[in-house]
């Protein structure tokens, strides 16, 4: 075949149309391998809030008394969690464990929609952390499903780890309310100037934007 040959019109559509159909077909082999990807299992813990309900002033402490459950106290701190499936199945067994620093655990709240789900949470008087045992979370996209749960302390907790994890699943956690400090601590901490300079604006959008993209993911 000389190049005169190969520059005429039919013999440059051939090729044209051979190779469109190799890209076509390379094209279609990774997006099927996307789609029909092994997803991961993942159970979200995330620290929604936390509360101080109740403050007793130290120039009043003396003249005033409060208990809960029989126990006199100055404070109360309350830590709310949320836990879901963000995966496409129902995830059985569930077993995570909360370590933190800063007080011991007096109490915990549950507010699960399924009661026959026999949730337990389990609190140890020596250790400053907790287990939750769940029996299923199904997915949350579908059926809006999650266990919410409260710790109540008499000093704020720090959050040292949340882990778990089964077969083909594991735990990932999420705090909110650190994100959210984190993000107007540096707002702030940026003078009137920087705080309109671009490359300011934009050098903040790129540390944060990914953590809001995670913290909407579900």
């Amino acid at each position: 075949m000389t190049w005169n040959d190969f520059f005429e019109t039919g013999s440059v559509a051939t090729y044209v149309v051979f190779i469109a159909g190799i890209v076509a077909a390379i094209i279609g082999f990774f997006i099927r391998r996307f789609l029909t990807r092994k997803r991961p299992r993942i159970i979200r813990v995330t620290k929604e809030n936390e509360a101080l309900p109740v403050k007793i002033d130290p120039e009043v402490r003396g003249d005033v008394a409060i208990t809960y459950k029989g126990s006199e106290i100055a404070s109360l701190y309350i830590t709310r969690f949320s836990a879901q499936n963000l995966s496409q199945d129902v995830i059985s067994d569930i077993d995570i464990k909360i370590v933190f620093s800063g007080s011991k655990i007096i109490d915990v709240g549950m507010d699960d929609p399924m009661p026959k789900r026999n949730t337990i949470v389990s609190t140890f008087p020596d250790v400053e952390e907790c287990r939750i045992n769940i029996s299923f979370l199904n997915q949350w996209k579908l059926y809006r499903d999650q266990m919410e749960f409260n710790i109540f302390t008499l000093e704020p907790i720090e959050i040292i780890n949340i882990s778990g994890g089964g077969r083909d699943w594991k735990v990932e956690w999420f705090d909110k309310p650190k994100l959210s400090n984190d993000f107007f601590d540096d707002m702030s901490s940026l003078s009137g100037m920087q705080l309109f300079n671009p490359i300011s604006q934009i050098s903040l959008i790129v540390r944060y934007l990914p953590r809001f993209i995670k913290m909407i993911r579900k």
